[in-house]
């Protein structure tokens, strides 16, 4: 795999979430980390650590993507999140196949091809679909025109709280363990839900 062949961030994969774009682009990182292993033939060395990263990563991301179609009412959060458990499911069992004693370099290939192709295609396919809902920094878009007609109020409304910006979240990294972690069922940025 050449250095070419790594994922370069462009204009084309801007959702119109600051906060969604910035989870991608540190998503990108990832996979391209995945991509630096195969070319330097570390796969067997780092694998274990570039997938735990990724599964915690792209887990805590899907979370926030969800919670913010749903906030912005976007009419593909049903797929998003289909697509996202879809997704999921392929990526354990890559997960399963390396813990399985295959091919380390062979399964990272693979890996790194089908995040690549799925990631992209998500991205402009239904990620793309919050630049209808949302404004830079996933602020609602323009709001609906009032229209011409509309009565005056005889008292004037109270001040309305300006919205807060999105912030560029990013997750702390997560810390080293010796063993895996247990999975229980709720994840823990699920917990309080």
């Amino acid at each position: 795999m050449s250095q070419s062949l790594k994922v370069q961030w462009t204009d084309a994969l801007c959702t119109g979430n600051k906060a969604i774009d910035n989870q991608h682009k540190y998503l990108i990182d990832i996979i391209n980390d995945l991509a630096h292993v195969i070319e330097t033939g570390q796969a067997a060395q780092s694998m274990k650590k570039i997938v735990n990263l990724l599964q915690y990563y792209t887990e805590w991301h899907f979370c926030k993507e969800e919670d913010c179609m749903n906030r912005l009412k976007c009419p593909a959060a049903g797929r998003n999140k289909e697509a996202h458990a879809q997704f999921i499911a392929t990526f354990l069992a890559f997960r399963a196949e390396l813990e399985g004693g295959g091919d380390s370099n062979e399964i990272a290939t693979r890996m790194y091809k089908t995040l690549v192709a799925w990631l992209v295609q998500h991205i402009q396919g239904i990620d793309a679909n919050l630049a209808h809902v949302s404004g830079e920094g996933g602020l609602p878009a323009a709001a609906t025109p009032v229209p011409e007609a509309a009565p005056t109020p005889s008292v004037p409304p109270p001040p309305q709280p300006a919205p807060a910006p999105a912030a560029a979240e990013v997750p702390p990294p997560p810390v080293k363990q010796d063993t895996e972690p247990v999975v229980e069922k709720k994840k823990w940025w699920q917990i309080g839900r």
